[in-house]
């Protein structure tokens, strides 16, 4: 029967490992060991007789969640192949047993996933997916027959879109130039120009109400964190240091507070900082994820999963209420 291979502990603060490949000599196995449910993880081996278990690849190699799209080992034992994300689209590498850097195996075109070795020869899953675009439905003043439109689009990803307080301008993230960061343009689409220029993976602009400054979420740091920029472009100021993991900005109506999704207590749920940075404090205590307060300041309507409904609290302090049943996306 299967046995557990004696030697190595699992962090308590990570949320599992994956992927589990044994070398063809049986003497090592490969896996994905995830550092929280929203980091892309890293490649770790282990003996199969026992023993710790060691990282493979360099810390955060990927840049994505999720990470990682398979592993194999090549039929000498001496490298593993995996596919991962390192821009927008996973594509394979190959790193030796003893760790370094990653090498790209050429010859894959982007989307190889899932690869399986065997002397002579390897097969793997090759995904084209279309690019993702951003349309504009017409609203309630559109002209009888009037269809929706692409509105923001490239050869790569584009989504989040915001449109600014005056309605002339649209911030959104993109993956034109091979890495997720913010762009902005005008109102019918024209003249983008890209905001932040991060190594890592940022998105998720929303604006100020005064249309001065954007909150964004980033992993520039390593983990999911808020950041503010001035609209006109800037440096990019990081509001929340902890070891956790924050995303999903969003402004109070006074522009004074910005509410995001922050699982620093072991679960996600919605906190409110100063928008000039400092203390942030808890909201919910019953699940959070995405946040936005009434026009009239009095209320907080957010979604506790992804996929969850919609609910309600007020702001003064009260009980929640649900407001439209899940499941809805975000």
């Amino acid at each position: 029967p299967p046995q557990r291979i004696p030697g190595d502990s699992m962090p308590h603060v990570s949320p599992g490992d994956s992927m589990p490949a044994i070398s063809p000599d049986g003497r090592h196995l490969a896996f994905v060991r995830l550092a929280s449910l929203l980091a892309s993880g890293d490649i770790w081996v282990q003996p199969t007789e026992g023993g710790p278990a060691r990282r493979l690849t360099p810390e955060q190699f990927s840049t994505a969640v999720p990470g990682y799209y398979g592993l194999t080992w090549t039929p000498d034992s001496r490298e593993v192949v995996f596919s991962a994300t390192r821009t927008d689209l996973p594509r394979l590498f190959r790193v030796p047993r003893a760790g370094g850097q990653p090498r790209p195996v050429l010859g894959m075109g982007h989307e190889a996933q899932f690869p399986s070795i065997r002397p002579g020869r390897m097969t793997y899953e090759q995904r084209t997916t279309p690019a993702q675009d951003i349309w504009r439905v017409p609203g309630r003043k559109a002209l009888p027959g009037q269809a929706p439109e692409a509105l923001i689009s490239s050869s790569r990803n584009e989504s989040g879109p915001a449109y600014s307080p005056s309605g002339e301008r649209i911030a959104f993230s993109s993956l034109r130039t091979g890495i997720e960061n913010v762009w902005i343009c005008g109102s019918d689409g024209s003249n983008p120009v890209q905001l932040t220029d991060l190594p890592r993976e940022s998105g998720w602009p929303r604006w100020s109400p005064d249309g001065r400054w954007i909150v964004l979420d980033s992993m520039v740091a390593g983990d999911w964190n808020i950041y503010v920029i001035d609209s006109e472009g800037g440096v990019p100021q990081r509001l929340t240091p902890e070891p956790s993991d924050e995303w999903l900005g969003g402004w109070s109506q006074d522009g004074q507070s910005i509410y995001f999704c922050s699982d620093r207590t072991g679960s996600q749920q919605i906190w409110k900082i100063p928008a000039e940075g400092g203390q942030a404090v808890q909201i919910t205590r019953n699940g959070g994820h995405l946040a936005a307060e009434s026009w009239d300041g009095q209320h907080l309507y957010f979604s506790k999963t992804p996929l969850s409904g919609v609910w309600r609290m007020p702001l003064a302090g009260g009980e929640e209420t649900a407001v439209v049943d899940g499941p809805l996306s975000y």
